[in-house]
């Protein structure tokens, strides 16, 4: 279908315009989230006049498909090309998103849509289904083909995937919505691959109504598999089909892959996987076709973001049995096959009579409002005493719409009953719950050290925020004050699942670090008495999100996080007391709503889906730490929300929690008060792993400063074999233990000078270790020598690596060739320098072995833990060894990025505008790295 067609048909805009308009029903118009910017762009690639043309030049084989005549000759496909205009991601950056919409002639509109979707890689466009849009055609589906942001003819710099990504599934809604798709259609059957089966899977858990039964997926990648999936497929009687190819980037041990086989294997009849290596196995030990779904690269410009366009290459059978697939009828699956759920626990750690000191829970029940004057309680508290004489709370819900449905299906329905430390009835004060449940926290963290948080749950308008920005907050800070003699506190709110800074308005950052997450970048102020951190408190509450719902006048629009660290002080005597830091956060949590009873609309019901979502994802993370067989958890999953990872460390993490369940008291929110105090019982069975003995400690890498002796004998022995001009800018293809790898290099300056390695760039077919052979005149100039490595699927070392630049892939992937060439050549110590991915792999090999490198200058350096950096310090690289280059005229290799990288490693940045800028900024740093040597070289005298 595509670059085979005509181009430039020499019709005007506007012709073209009027064209498809009178032609098709399906067109984008203007919402409250998404405008349709320039409906009057002509097609990139136009279509040619008969349906059989472009079904013809859809297969490699050129055999075409068989369709109607009244596909072929009686109608034609009206194609437009629109681009939509919509804020997705940090800072509601503004992205242009290019959008291929096809109406199929078979059948009037309101028909079935066809959603592709591409992945992630620079030659990914919305041409990656495009072979099979003649058949989605001719079987009766729209087709909606999208360049996501940072991809094909959308805008944004490639590949910057992590700029929006936080809103893939708001931006597929916002689509079909545009298209005007109902939401409770169920028309859209979804063809994605790698990051867009991603974006396609988060759109099914977030909005279910729009989609069909049956879905195709091809390397499926993931971060957090929706836990409702499965759910969701049995309730449509659908089904997924899953086509991988193993390879650096789609691994059989990403979540995708995992989750994929074992939904196949609960439940064969919601998904089915097909590996493209076991598959060819199969195939050849039966002597059939193997079913498999391959792909290939077009030589097309203006497509991609590269001279190629990947597109699926399937043959007559894979397009026939595929197509088969998405139309079959949905099945009847009926009640989900496999292990039966696990069921929620019903009693609180307290109600079994069990005390749990590490995670506290609490009722407050607000006062009525105006409105619900009219509306009886629904709630009754009692005195509770368990068998091992453990104090605590009775409440008692009753009258609510799931209790009377109950009770119309048995003749006596009990009433539900939740025991915890206490409940805070309308009548008492903010310091009755500040001194019952936060005060012994406070005591304890000062005490012991141990970091503290304090959280209220529950739906919208039920008095969390009152609870703790107007009480909790105000004397918790005054407290700690009289204890300390300064205070630090950061203020972060989650809207929309992007982080804000309420003390500065920046945009800060959570990074992982051994496990555990942590907030980079991040203002911090430092106050010593009460009212002036109070004032700067209020000023920043006052910039959280807020607006006004049918449930509450001033809804909070976000999550929203006060952390305040103080000095402690460990030990009988002053003198030999031991001072470390604790933090105790301040939660104040957005309210769970029903939109029905909320009346959101529009940006509030974004919101409000976001917050579900959140919460939802919070659910999750309690309910696989509190499984009834309290057997070790396999999985916790934290990736699921940015909400969830900064609260990890308060639940199930070294800290301890204490949670208030803010509920309303009247019967009309009955249903929600029961879900509330659900959660709160589910939660006061976690156990947080709390050692108050013991000082937390960071994990560090091993400590490795030197070469053993033997390694020493070695690598100068391999040395010495080669020989002063065994390279001269010639390319070498040398052996190592990993595999062939091509090798550009100038030894002319001696064995023993000392060695500088360039890495280059991540780009699979490019010339590798060449692009720095133009350099080496200057290094030797210096007294160097000089070596530049083609990675493999680079140059011509075969293979592949992953491009992530996460440490873990570095380290096991081009790190480990790093060291072996290393070891190849005889070298002990060198002086690196690396461009891009480059950038990242001498970074990665300066952390792991640090006694290997003399020293490091990475310019536009892709790295992604950017809180790793500062072990840099901790393994010698200071300014003198370590150097940050970057751009600022560039799109993809940001100057903030930059500058953030070199403040986490505790070094400057500098400008390098172009390649030639870096090498002398390079050669600067090698002459200067000489002239300390020189000096501390003894000098001989008579």
């Amino acid at each position: 279908c595509f670059g085979k067609t005509k181009r430039n048909q020499h019709e005007s805009k506007l012709n073209m315009a009027n064209r498809a308009r009178s032609a098709t029903n399906f067109y984008p118009r203007n919402t409250e989230s998404m405008t349709v910017r320039d409906e009057t762009r002509p097609l990139v690639l136009t279509a040619t006049k008969r349906l059989r043309s472009i079904v013809i030049q859809a297969n490699s084989e050129g055999s075409g498909v068989d369709v109607t005549e009244q596909a072929t000759q009686a109608t034609q496909p009206a194609w437009q090309r629109y681009v939509l205009s919509t804020e997705l991601g940090a800072r509601g950056r503004v992205w242009d998103i290019a959008v291929l919409a096809i109406e199929t002639p078979i059948v009037p509109a309101g028909g079935r849509v066809a959603l592709c979707l591409h992945g992630h890689g620079s030659s990914c466009s919305a041409a990656a289904w495009s072979r099979f849009f003649p058949d989605l055609i001719a079987a009766g589906y729209h087709i909606l083909a999208l360049d996501a942001p940072c991809f094909g003819q959308s805008t944004g710099p490639t590949g910057q995937a992590n700029l929006w990504r936080s809103d893939d599934a708001r931006l597929i809604v916002r689509v079909l919505e545009c298209f005007g798709v109902g939401s409770g259609s169920g028309r859209v059957t979804c063809l994605g691959q790698c990051m867009g089966a991603g974006m396609f899977l988060r759109a099914l858990s977030l909005a279910p109504g729009y989609f069909a039964h049956n879905h195709v997926l091809s390397h499926a990648t993931i971060g957090s598999w929706p836990a409702e999936t499965a759910r969701i497929l049995a309730e449509k009687g659908g089904s997924l089909l899953a086509y991988h190819e193993p390879d650096p980037d789609h691994l059989r041990e990403a979540v995708a892959y995992k989750e994929l086989t074992a939904l196949m294997g609960t439940h064969p009849k919601l998904c089915r996987l097909i590996d493209h290596e076991h598959e060819r196995a199969r195939a050849t030990a039966t002597a059939t076709e193997p079913d498999v779904l391959p792909a290939t690269a077009i030589a097309l410009e203006n497509l991609s973001r590269d001279p190629s366009v990947f597109v699926f290459d399937p043959n007559l059978a894979c397009t026939g049995r595929i197509m088969a697939f998405l139309q079959r009828t949905p099945a009847v699956h009926g009640a989900l096959a496999g292990p039966k759920p696990v069921e929620l626990p019903k009693r609180s750690a307290l109600a079994d009579g069990h005390d749990n000191p590490t995670f506290k829970v609490f009722v407050r029940v607000r006062p009525p409002l105006a409105r619900e004057a009219r509306y009886t309680r629904a709630y009754n508290v009692t005195p509770f005493t368990t068998k091992s004489g453990l104090h605590g709370t009775e409440i008692i819900v009753s009258d609510s719409v799931a209790l009377k449905t109950a009770q119309t299906q048995s003749s006596r329905a009990p009433e539900p009953k939740f025991v915890f430390e206490d409940v805070f009835a309308e009548d008492c004060s903010q310091s009755d719950v500040f001194v019952q449940a936060v005060r012994p926290l406070l005591d304890a963290a000062l005490a012991d050290g141990v970091d503290a948080t304090v959280f209220a749950y529950g739906q919208t308008g039920s008095g969390k925020t009152y609870t703790i920005e107007g009480g909790i907050v105000p004397q918790a800070l005054d407290y700690l004050t009289s204890h300390v003699e300064a205070v630090r506190a950061t203020y972060v709110e989650l809207h929309n699942e992007v982080l804000y800074d309420l003390f500065s308005g920046v945009n800060p950052t959570l990074s992982e670090v051994d496990g555990a997450f942590r907030l980079n970048h991040a203002h911090v102020i430092t106050a010593t008495d009460t009212a002036e951190l109070l004032s700067q408190y209020a000023e920043a509450a006052a910039r959280r999100a807020t607006s006004g719902t049918a449930m509450n006048e001033r809804s909070s629009r976000s999550h929203a996080v006060l952390s305040v660290t103080v000095p402690v002080q460990h030990g009988a005597h002053k003198q030999r007391s031991k001072v470390t830091e604790v933090t105790i956060h301040f939660v104040d949590l957005a309210g769970s709503e029903r939109l029905k009873r909320s009346e959101s609309v529009g940006q509030s019901r974004d919101e409000a889906i976001a917050i579900n979502s959140s919460l939802l994802a919070l659910a999750r993370v309690v309910h696989a730490l509190v499984t009834p067989s309290h057997k070790a958890v396999a999985h916790v999953p934290y990736r699921g929300s940015l909400l969830t990872k900064l609260l990890s460390n308060a639940i199930g993490g070294r800290a301890r929690t204490v949670l208030i369940a803010c509920v309303a008291p009247t019967v009309d929110s009955a249903d929600e008060t029961i879900s509330t105090l659900r959660f709160a019982t589910c939660a006061s069975l976690i156990r947080n792993q709390v050692d108050s003995e013991a000082e937390k400690k960071r994990k560090q890498l091993p400590t490795r400063t030197a070469l053993s002796q033997d390694q020493s004998t070695v690598l100068s022995e391999r040395a010495a074999s080669f020989k002063a001009d065994f390279f001269s800018g010639d390319p070498v293809v040398v052996r190592t233990e990993l595999g062939d790898m091509e090798v550009y290099g100038d030894f002319t300056a001696g064995t023993h000078a000392p060695l500088c390695i360039m890495l280059h760039y991540y780009g699979h077919g490019s010339s590798g270790g060449r692009q720095f052979v133009p350099w080496f005149d200057r290094i030797r100039a210096l007294g160097y020598r000089c070596l530049a490595p083609s990675f493999p699927g680079h140059g011509r070392t075969p293979g592949t690596l992953s491009a992530k630049p996460d440490p873990e892939v570095l380290a096991q992937g081009p790190c480990r060739w790093l060291s072996t060439l290393f070891d190849h050549f005889g070298i002990a110590k060198a002086e690196l320098y690396g461009y891009d991915w480059g950038a990242g792999i001498g970074l990665e090999f300066a952390l792991t072995q640090p006694e290997r490198v003399l020293g490091v200058v990475a310019c536009c350096a892709s790295y992604r833990d950017e809180s790793r950096l500062q072990l840099l310090k901790q393994k010698g690289f200071g300014r003198k060894k370590l150097c940050f280059l970057g751009r600022k005229n560039s799109q993809v290799h940001l100057w903030s990025k930059t500058v953030k990288q070199a403040k986490a490693a505790g070094v400057e940045s500098s400008l390098a505008p172009t390649d030639e800028d870096a090498l002398d900024a390079w050669i600067a740093h090698l002459q200067s790295s000489r002239e300390r040597k020189s000096k501390k070289k003894p000098t001989m005298t008579a």
